[in-house]
């Protein structure tokens, strides 16, 4: 008798899983006879019409309503040999059939593009960072973002396909470009994109909007691909929960030895030529920052965020002298102070602690100098930091106004809380210094003068 029972188990599972194949393949190929009919009627966007479809390598993808959309692995035929991306045709389920949307990847560096992103759908896409972008079969370019570490920080507004003997210029091929989109925008060449049209050699432009929050950033990756409406317009997934208070939260870091630990440390090394830190886990662990990447990084870190990231912690350096390939000395003058990338890199926390359900007074940015630790906290609304981020213009021309507005400032407090509020303009971003005498808030008064508000 036992050794029937084993018997019929084993048959049962295998017939399960018999089943589950004969599932997925008879799903795949009802899509399969459905796009060919969609084809063969319908006028493809010039970017598709000559695209290699792989059907036996596609896939289902659960969706977060629990329906079922088909995964479908593309390339251009013949594709750039110097191409970069990955495309992935996806089926969502509709009353018609299918809505047929392109998901498109560019990884800012290979180690971003890791092993799960080369199976045969988009997977553990959670802290990718680089450029998503998504494509109407028969209309072109829908939406895209930049992604760092997960989250949408900057919108993509306008694609555009170029063959070799054209100029870099726009032109518009989209659906949905803004109707002035002849304003100046951040450029991104990406060689043979989704813009390729089929013929090898050709490339693609990528114009983003330099904003960082507003409609569409502040969500993850999940907003793209793999949900219901990720072929659909771009909205935001801001939302807003209760803020606990920062001098409680300040108190509680200050118990705790690893944190001491690594704020002592950093305070040692000031004085090197190179910025060091930590990145901090809701879990408690630390892990070190690695320098920006370029070939003059030494004041710039790397922040790969993950979805359990609450804070950051890094020395801002004293001044030093640099030399130049010529042998020529430069002077470097550090400000000891968060920079608008540390503000920018908080931002972009506060909106990964929200999409990752993580309490925002848990969320920090420490900056450690010689002329002070300093600590950023939030106790504003999330939708409201998204919707105003969305007017901030982060390139080049904000490190110079800062540097301009902290040189004229008769204390690094008072030029940083102006540059906060003239150029974030982000009410509930607050800046407290740590002190072993006590840690205070500071302010500016209506007359633009420092005050500083004990924690109790």
């Amino acid at each position: 008798m036992l050794i029937l029972c084993i018997t019929l188990l084993a048959s049962n599972c295998a017939n399960e899983e018999i089943s589950d194949k004969q599932k997925t393949t008879v799903a795949i190929d009802k899509a399969q006879k459905w796009f060919n009919a969609y084809k063969a009627t319908e006028e493809f966007h010039p970017a598709f019409k000559n695209i290699n479809y792989y059907w036996e390598n596609a896939s289902l993808v659960k969706l977060e309503n629990n329906s079922i959309a088909i995964a479908i692995p593309m390339k251009d035929n013949p594709e750039n040999p110097d191409y970069h991306g990955k495309k992935m045709l996806y089926l969502y389920p509709a009353d018609n059939g299918y809505n047929t949307v392109v998901h498109e990847i560019f990884p800012k560096s290979e180690t971003d593009f890791g092993v799960e992103n080369k199976k045969d759908d988009f997977q553990n896409l959670d802290v990718f960072t680089g450029y998503i972008l998504t494509w109407n079969l028969t209309e072109g370019f829908v939406k895209g973002a930049e992604f760092e570490n997960g989250v949408a920080i900057k919108n993509i507004s306008y694609a555009a396909i170029l063959s070799d003997d054209e100029k870099i210029k726009a032109f518009n091929l989209t659906r949905k470009a803004p109707p002035n989109w002849q304003m100046e925008l951040d450029s991104v060449i990406v060689t043979g994109g989704s813009g390729s049209g089929g013929c090898a050699g050709c490339g693609g432009v990528i114009r983003i909007t330099p904003t960082i929050g507003g409609g569409g950033t502040g969500g993850g990756t999940g907003d793209y691909i793999g949900s219901p409406g990720a072929g659909g317009d771009s909205s935001s997934g801001s939302g807003s929960q209760p803020i606990g208070d920062p001098c409680s939260r300040i108190r509680e870091q200050l118990t705790s030895a690893n944190f001491l630990a690594k704020q002592d440390e950093l305070k040692k090394k000031t004085n090197l030529k190179v910025e060091t830190g930590y990145l901090q886990s809701k879990n408690g662990p630390f892990t070190a920052l690695s320098p920006g990447s370029g070939t003059d990084n030494t004041d710039s870190l790397n922040f790969p965020f993950d979805a359990n990231t609450i804070g950051y912690m890094h020395a801002h350096l004293d001044p030093y002298e640099k030399v130049k390939a010529n042998g020529d000395i430069d002077p470097v003058e550090p400000i000891r102070m968060h920079s608008p990338e540390d503000v920018k890199q908080f931002i972009i926390l506060i909106l990964n602690a929200g999409r990752n359900s993580i309490p925002i007074s848990e969320v920090y940015g420490d900056m450690v100098s010689s002329a002070g630790t300093y600590q950023l906290r939030f106790t504003g609304n999330i939708a409201d930091l998204s919707s105003k981020a969305s007017s901030i213009n982060w390139r080049d021309g904000l490190d110079k106004t800062y540097t301009e507005i902290m040189k004229k400032s008769s204390s690094l407090e008072k030029g940083f809380l102006k540059f906060l509020n003239e150029q974030i303009g982000i009410n509930g971003i607050e800046l407290y210094k740590i002190e072993s005498s006590g840690n205070s808030k500071k302010t500016l008064d209506a007359t633009g003068k420092v005050t500083s508000s004990n924690c109790k």
